[in-house]
Order: C-alpha cells, then structure tokens, then sequence
C-alpha cells in the first residue's frame, strides 16, 4: 500500500510528524557535533603525547647521533617495540641521510618516507605521523620520524556511535509519546472549528458555536466563552 501525501494526512497526524521529525534533526545534529568534537580533542591528545614520546626517544638518540653509531641508535628504536600503537620510526642525520629504522614485522613493505619532511605532526587516515628535530645544546644534529596507528580512535568512533544510535532511538520514541499528547494543544481547537464549519455548510445549523479553549488566533477570532448554566430559583 502506496504512503499517503503528508499534505492528506490528518492534522494530529501532521503535527505529531513535525514534531518527531524536529526532534530527530536536532538530536542527529547535536550528536553529529559532540561526536566531532571527541574526535578532534582526540586527536590532538594523541598528536600531543606523540610529541613528547619523541621528545624522550630525541633525547636518548643525541649522542647516538653525535657519534653517528647507527647500532647503538638502532637499539634505542628497537624498544619502540613495546608499544602495539608503533607503526614505524627512522632517525636521520643533519644532512637528512637515514640512520637508523625500526618498523613493526607486519609493516615492512611500508618503510617511508626515505627523505625529511615538513616538522611537526599531522593525520592521514587511521595514521599519526610526527617529524621533530634532534637538538643538543640548541643545535640540530638530525631529525625523528614516528609513524602510530590511530586504532583506539576507530573503536572509540564505533562505540560512540553505537551509543548515539541507541540514544537516538529512545529519544525518538519518547518524542513520539509526547507527540501525541502536546499536538491536541493545537489540533483539539483547530478540529473543533472544521466540525463546527462543517456543521453549518452541511446541517445548515447557524446556531452553533466554537468554544473558546484560549486566546490565541483561533479563540480571539471565532471562539466564544461557554457560559454557566442559570441556576433555577425556587418558587
């Protein structure tokens, strides 16, 4: 069976559409914005703690780099092993030469970038990537690359949105419920009027009336105040 037009749908049904519908929208946007702004603060949590681990690993590889002793520097990377989030990492000399790489077995085939580039940290897709420089003694004596994964994102996205999603469909069928309550505010007044008009263009009975139930548009312009019956004096 074919969806009636919303324009053939009765008022209550109307009304309650709209303000469903109103209430979905906002809650998609506002779960849209939160979820957003997780992913962001996130993200820049993530690029800042990358940045003091390589602080740390900097430190530990400036005499290595000093003396350029590529064993020594590949040894200090090598502990990069301990972290399950560590893709890669390469130190290069001053001149921007590779020293020393550490790579996680699995990832092998992706060792790059094989020349510097621009310092500091930026995203790409599920990745971290961090270029900071080797200082000792306010000179550079070469430069850090680490690369992480970003998978904790990914589960903490899918586990947001689960959440939202749950979230989205109770306030749904809540806003539903109230729906159909807080609409008679606005279709009670308006059905009253279209029997009462149908009333007299039908039954040709002008005596009827709308009563009044406030002083809106409706209640000012048609409505009329329903009076107390008169109370019979005894003889």
């Amino acid at each position: 069976m074919p969806m009636r037009r919303l324009s053939d749908l009765s008022i209550r049904h109307k009304l309650t559409l709209i303000i469903v519908m109103a209430s979905m929208i906002t809650l998609l946007a506002a779960g849209s914005a939160f979820l957003a702004h997780d992913v962001y603060y996130f993200r820049q949590s993530a690029l800042q703690e990358l940045r003091k681990s390589g602080q740390i690993i900097g430190t530990s590889l400036s005499a290595t780099l000093l003396f350029n002793d590529q064993q020594a520097a590949a040894e200090t990377l090598s502990a990069l092993r301990l972290d399950p989030r560590m893709v890669m990492a390469r130190v290069y000399s001053a001149a921007g030469k590779p020293v020393a790489t550490y790579a996680r077995p699995s990832w092998r085939n992706e060792l790059k970038p094989e020349a510097v580039g621009v310092m500091g940290g930026y995203h790409h897709g599920d990745r971290l990537h961090l270029f900071q420089p080797v200082e000792m003694e306010g000179r550079r004596i070469g430069t850090l690359y680490l690369q992480t994964e970003m998978a904790p994102l990914s589960e903490r996205m899918w586990h947001y949105q689960w959440i939202g999603a749950m979230v989205w469909i109770a306030s749904t069928f809540i806003a539903f419920l109230l729906s159909l309550g807080l609409q008679r505010v606005i279709s009670k007044p308006v059905l009253e009027l279209a029997r009462t008009a149908e009333q007299i263009s039908v039954g040709r009975n002008y005596s009827v009336r709308v009563t009044r139930q406030g002083r809106d548009e409706i209640g000012r312009r048609w409505g009329r105040t329903p009076r107390a019956p008169a109370s019979s004096s005894s003889r």
